[in-house]
């Protein structure tokens, strides 16, 4: 379990929090998570949201520095905005003494490790990374996933599964939605089939093939002179 994990399951939270790393889709999902468990009762109020390049370094520490409207605290949520790949020194003085209402999260692909404010945060925060998943995890995710809708997969339809929807986990969730739905849908068909059984039938019907292997697909289709596909 993770520290965010932990902190999320014993509901004692850090001041300042750096999610990093590749896996956007965990990454920002914890950290809209936190978020959500610091104001529960969506106070708008007393929640800053910035997202992208643009943010002006000054405006959230201004509005870091406003107390929090009939409320234990202010949250702010800076999200995949660069700030840990360029100089932010406004940040970095200030992440060193925050205030005892202000929690800052910070949701990053990237961060250098030679910048200040990278620095202050490991040193004043909380920081973890999220890694891309290997095959072998997103098999056991979705294998959980299955296993709770009462289906189950084959070794070859699994391999088939992460072929066709690769290993990014935004897309690995949207196309594992839409496979469920299908196979609860009465119009599949399961005629001589378990119909708790994922198939290659099931994956070839509803989930679109990654780009690089509708390319592939495109280039035999040139080879074999076959225009209209």
């Amino acid at each position: 379990m993770g520290i965010v994990e932990e902190d999320l399951k014993n509901k004692k939270f850090h001041q300042l929090y750096l999610l990093y790393g590749e896996e956007g889709y965990l990454r920002n999902g914890y950290a809209h998570a936190l978020a959500k468990a610091l104001i529960p009762d969506g106070n708008s109020m007393n929640f800053n949201h910035y997202v992208g390049e643009n943010m002006d370094e000054r405006e959230v520490i201004s509005q870091a520095d406003t107390m929090p409207f009939f409320a234990e605290r202010r949250v702010i949520l800076i999200e995949d905005t660069g700030i840990f790949t360029r100089a932010a020194n406004d940040l970095a003085d200030y992440v060193t003494h925050l205030p005892e209402y202000l929690v800052m999260i910070f949701s990053e692909e990237k961060i250098n490790a030679t910048y200040r404010l990278t620095k202050a945060v490991k040193k004043n925060g909380c920081v973890e990374e999220y890694k891309k998943r290997t095959e072998e995890q997103l098999s056991a995710q979705i294998l959980t996933r299955l296993k709770k809708e009462g289906r189950k997969i084959r070794r070859q339809t699994m391999d088939q599964l992460l072929q066709m929807v690769g290993t990014d986990m935004t897309n690995v969730h949207n196309e594992m939605d839409k496979l469920m739905s299908y196979v609860m849908s009465p119009d599949r068909p399961t005629a001589g089939k378990d119909p708790d059984e994922i198939t290659e039938e099931d994956l070839n019907t509803i989930l679109a093939p990654e780009p690089e292997d509708r390319i592939f697909q495109m280039i035999d289709e040139i080879s074999f002179r076959h225009q209209k596909k």
